[in-house]
């Protein structure tokens, strides 16, 4: 019966399968978490990627766990914060390069990204209530603009009331003196 599935999705007689009630086999966090705490007590331990190199893990996985599990994200926040000491002072020692310490920055040092993040919030409540004081202007403007074609619109049907008014008077006049001179002449 080897390779029918199961009632778990599991084939019969996977002898890897037995007692974990189908599915994947869950990940020790703690034990993830320890070799995190491990790797950073070396000096040469300055990011992440590092680690997830030297014990196979995809990054993802590792934010997907910060974010998902209280224990673990412990764990990485205070690692994240030993790397961003660790980093500065390798800056300060002109051991790190300022382009390499400035794109980080604010990965692993929280105090950095909390400022970052309040400055960028400051700066689009400013956007924000200029664009609102833009479109209150932009609307004063459209109105005058409006006003304007109104009375541009009024005056151009006056102009062409007068035109047409003056065109029937001189229409007038012409056939009076038209009239006038065909009476004289006979």
């Amino acid at each position: 019966m080897a390779g029918k599935p199961g009632c778990c999705g599991a084939p019969l007689g996977n002898k890897n399968a037995l007692g974990n009630n189908g599915g994947r086999p869950h990940t020790d966090l703690s034990k993830i978490a320890t070799q995190m705490i491990d790797w950073v007590k070396n000096e040469d331990s300055i990011n992440l990627n590092g680690f997830c190199g030297k014990y196979f893990y995809n990054p993802k996985m590792i934010l997907h766990w910060s974010k998902h599990n209280l224990e673990f994200c412990d764990v990485y926040e205070t690692v994240k914060a030993i790397l961003a000491d660790r980093r500065e002072k390798l800056l300060c020692q002109n051991k790190l390069h300022q382009k390499a310490y400035a794109i980080h920055c604010s990965v692993y040092d929280q105090f950095q990204r909390d400022e970052k993040l309040a400055i960028l919030e400051f700066e689009a409540k400013l956007k924000s209530n200029e664009q609102q004081s833009f479109k209150q202007d932009d609307i004063e403007r459209l109105e005058a603009i409006l006003f304007q074609m109104r009375n541009r619109q009024e005056a151009c049907k006056e102009a062409k009331r007068t035109y047409k008014d003056n065109q029937d008077r001189q229409d007038t006049r012409s056939i009076d003196d038209n009239m006038n001179n065909s009476e004289e002449t006979s």
